[in-house]
């Protein structure tokens, strides 16, 4: 077979073949990405038409985190407990690596402390001070952070933010969630020679869920990639097989002839013998 598919029609019909198969793969990929962006741009846009809410329309202190209100636009009054800020640990930010700055705020009408990470910071001193006096503050909700896997950390930080580990440090109850601050009233006063924390853009919302259209077509695609691997060995066998068939038959043809083709020993012989009894005087 191997013979078969090195003539020069089936060399060509493979080098097509692999052009058809490299294209069809491409155009997949692309449906597929096109498939997982259109899903994605519409989470965006549901995010984006989000109406800001009061914390406490959103969540109480102490009780599990609803999934749905991740990255919700949210409000919230209260004030800094500045004794307890910390900094996050091993975060990027366009390229820095630096901490985040995390305060947590005294909410006014529950008396619970609720995480606000205040900005990003590429040193760990002369970062200020957040106002003391009653604050509102605007930003994204977000689920606790995993336990951390760092090594052991200089005190006044930590590896992520961990509700758990949190709930340890301070007193009094806790919400299970933290905030993205977007924006602060008043603004936090930065003294000559003080680093500002650069707020941080909220992570962008992504799904898991596709669009099952572009889906289908990204599919389709691949299974035409398969169909041409598949027809070029079908010929290929085909051929082969066309081919052996020949040769029995042409070996077949010789058997034939080798059976009626008389032999020299079946041909009469040349010499007459006289009948018994008849002398040559006779004749």
């Amino acid at each position: 077979m191997l013979q078969t598919a090195m003539k020069p029609r089936f060399v060509r019909l493979f080098a097509l073949m692999l052009v058809l198969v490299a294209a069809f793969i491409w155009l997949g990929k692309w449906q597929w990405g096109t498939a997982n962006n259109e899903a994605n741009q519409k989470v965006l846009e549901a995010a984006s038409q989000r109406t800001r809410e009061p914390l406490d329309a959103v969540i109480k202190p102490q009780t599990p985190f609803d999934n749905s209100t991740s990255l919700q636009p949210i409000t919230v009054t209260g004030r800094y407990d500045t004794s307890k800020t910390e900094l996050v640990a091993g975060r990027v930010l366009e390229g820095k690596h630096g901490w985040w700055v995390m305060t947590p705020l005294v909410v006014d009408s529950t008396g619970a402390r609720l995480p606000i990470v205040r900005g990003f910071v590429d040193k760990t001193t002369n970062i200020p001070k957040p106002p003391s006096g009653t604050v509102t503050v605007e930003g994204a909700l977000a689920p606790g952070e995993s336990v951390s896997t760092m090594d052991a950390l200089p005190p006044g930080q930590i590896g992520t933010i961990d509700m758990g580990l949190l709930l340890n440090k301070w007193d009094g109850r806790v919400y299970n969630a933290f905030i993205f601050s977007t924006d602060q009233q008043p603004a936090t006063r930065v003294k000559p020679g003080e680093t500002t924390p650069e707020h941080i853009p909220p992570p962008v919302p992504r799904t898991t869920h596709i669009e099952w259209r572009n889906a289908a077509y990204a599919i389709q695609w691949w299974v035409f990639a398969v169909f041409a691997v598949f027809m070029w060995v079908k010929l290929v066998r085909d051929e082969h097989h066309l081919e052996i068939a020949a040769d029995e038959s042409r070996v077949d043809e010789n058997n034939e002839q080798d059976h009626t083709t008389p032999s020299e020993d079946d041909s009469p012989s040349d010499v007459t013998t006289p009948p018994t009894g008849e002398r040559e005087d006779d004749r």
